[in-house]
């Protein structure tokens, strides 16, 4: 995972859009996160990874309500810092486009701590999450109550 303060984000913002690869680049205030950049082609992978999933689809479906239904694309200009464009931000993600092409999306982050966001925008934490949906769904799985079960046969005195 890679973090940077936003104190530390003075540069311009196409530069860290330039060192973006498999892991989003979170930006944090006093280690608590407050955005996080990725490119958006790991974007459309982590939307991809979620979108079977109820719950992702009912809190985006919030989020967009929210915010109007949309957000909030702007080319880069340049010399402006990430921090500008995050001191700046409200609680829309923004499309970051160059040349007109959608490269970079840069998104909100509140109420989530570090690890939660970390993981959230991690693609081999979601891919696992994802195969082992696939596993659950062909092979089934176990209740709660024979987990419970076996979990309680390890912790009984032999």
């Amino acid at each position: 995972m890679k973090t940077l303060n936003l104190s530390q984000a003075t540069a311009p913002l196409t530069d860290y859009m330039a060192t973006l690869d498999r892991q989003p680049l979170i930006v944090t205030v006093d280690e608590q996160p407050q955005a996080a950049l990725m490119s958006i082609r790991l974007a459309d992978e982590l939307t991809h990874s979620f979108n079977s999933h109820p719950e992702f689809i009912a809190k985006a479906a919030g989020h967009l309500e929210a915010n109007g239904g949309e957000f909030r694309v702007e080319a880069v200009h340049s010399g402006r810092s990430l921090a500008d464009y995050i001191q700046q931000m409200s609680d829309r993600p923004i499309i970051i486009t160059v040349d007109a092409q959608a490269t970079a999306v840069l998104i909100p982050i509140r109420d989530a701590d570090l690890e939660t966001a970390s993981l959230s925008l991690n693609p081999s934490f979601i891919q696992m999450l994802t195969e082992s949906r696939i596993r659950l769904k062909t092979e089934g799985g176990i209740s709660l109550a024979q987990l419970n079960q076996e979990l309680s046969d390890c912790h009984s005195p032999t």
